[in-house]
């Protein structure tokens, strides 16, 4: 493997990539399937920033899981 392949790939380094995705899939499982970006500036946002930064978070969030609604029904 070539040294930086995950941030080539994934925009951050694997930990935290697969950091964020742990936090979409808990938060998904309480929300009815939806995450809620709100959650990173709220009470529990400083528990995660420890752990992964809100910037990295919502990065990755954008880069690869955020699409339109145009998108998902091929309109």
């Amino acid at each position: 493997m070539v040294p930086g392949w995950d941030t080539e790939l994934f925009g951050c380094p694997l930990p935290n990539y697969v950091g964020t995705t742990q936090l979409l899939r808990g938060c998904a499982l309480f929300n009815a399937g939806r995450f809620d970006p709100a959650i990173v500036d709220g009470p529990d946002g400083a528990k995660f920033n420890r752990a992964i930064s809100r910037e990295t978070v919502l990065s990755v969030i954008e880069r690869r899981f955020a699409t339109d609604v145009a998108s998902v029904s091929g309109r």
